[in-house]
C-alpha cells in the first residue's frame, strides 16, 4: 500500500524530532530534497483538488439562487475539505523545509567557526 502525502510527512516530522541529536548536515541535505520532490507533488495534488472543487462549485451554482448559497453549500462538499486539508498540508512541508534549512546553516555556520579557532 503506498503512503499518502500526509502520512509521509508526519512520518518524516516524527522521525526529524525523534533523532535531532543524531541528525547530520548529509542525512539532513537528503531529507530536504526529498521533502522538496514531495512538495512538487504536493503542489500537483492542491491543482487538482482545487480544480475539483471549482467544478463541484459551479455545479451548485446552477442549483441556486445566489453565489454566496452557492459558495457554502460547496464548502461543506468533500472537494472543498481535499483541496483545504492539501493547502494546509503544504504549510506544514514549507515549515518543515524550512526547518531543515535552518538547521543546515547553523551547522555550516558551526563548522566555519570551529576551523576559525
Amino acid at each position: 500500500m503506498e503512503k499518502t502525502i500526509r502520512e509521509i510527512i508526519q512520518e518524516t516530522s516524527e522521525e526529524l524530532r525523534k533523532n535531532i541529536d543524531l541528525l547530520d548536515p548529509t542525512t539532513s541535505a537528503k531529507k530536504l530534497i526529498e521533502l522538496s520532490s514531495l512538495l512538487s507533488s504536493l503542489n500537483r495534488h492542491i491543482a487538482e483538488q482545487e480544480f475539483a472543487y471549482k467544478q463541484k462549485l459551479q455545479e451548485i451554482k446552477k442549483n441556486t439562487k445566489s453565489v454566496s448559497e452557492a459558495r457554502t453549500e460547496a464548502e461543506a462538499a468533500i472537494e472543498y475539505k481535499l483541496w483545504i486539508s492539501a493547502k494546509y498540508e503544504k504549510d506544514s512541508l514549507i515549515e518543515l523545509i524550512r526547518s531543515l534549512k535552518y538547521f543546515n546553516k547553523a551547522v555550516s555556520e558551526d563548522v566555519l567557526n570551529q576551523r576559525n579557532l
